[in-house]
């Protein structure tokens, strides 16, 4: 999205992910000639862009401390339910001030998004406003759509943090 809505931007992604799903999804893209308007290295040696977003395996180490530090936003994205936002919440912990929030596979006319938004008010964990729903559209592997859907405002959403400051 943030390729998409700033075009004269350069836009890279570093996979620290020791699976490397980022990169994979992306030669899987640039193989049927649909590549993403950005570019996905694995050294951070490599990185020459206006914008750097880290993808990062779950749980802790010496590449996530990094990242962290370097980071001026930290988005942990969590299903939108009870106990994967309670997980998540260590993580928020974890990084302090930095950290935000992200519910993915919303489903906002359920009962269980109301109890996820209620917990997520009793907790008094920063939390997008964006949230990414549930949908067979987010799930496309090695697919570069035109429609980002909730992913630009996502962006837009995250530059007004990181301009405001955090």
């Amino acid at each position: 999205a943030a390729a998409k809505q700033n075009p004269e931007w350069t836009v890279a992604v570093l996979d620290c992910d020791p699976q490397r799903s980022a990169s994979d999804w992306w030669k899987l893209a640039d193989s049927v000639d649909d590549s993403p308007a950005f570019s996905v290295v694995t050294d951070a040696g490599d990185v020459d862009a206006d914008l750097l977003i880290v993808d990062t395996a779950p749980g802790s180490g010496s590449g996530i401390s990094e990242a962290v530090t370097m980071a001026d936003l930290v988005i942990v994205p969590t299903e939108a339910e009870t106990m994967s936002m309670f997980r998540a919440k260590k993580t928020i912990d974890a990084v302090g001030s930095k950290g935000w929030l992200l519910l993915t596979k919303a489903r906002r006319r359920t009962r269980l998004w109301a109890d996820t938004v209620e917990a997520i008010e009793q907790t008094g964990v920063r939390c997008f406003k964006t949230f990414v729903p549930d949908g067979v559209k987010y799930k496309g592997f090695a697919t570069n759509p035109s429609d980002l859907g909730a992913y630009t405002d996502l962006w837009l959403e995250i530059r007004t943090i990181v301009e405001r400051g955090n």
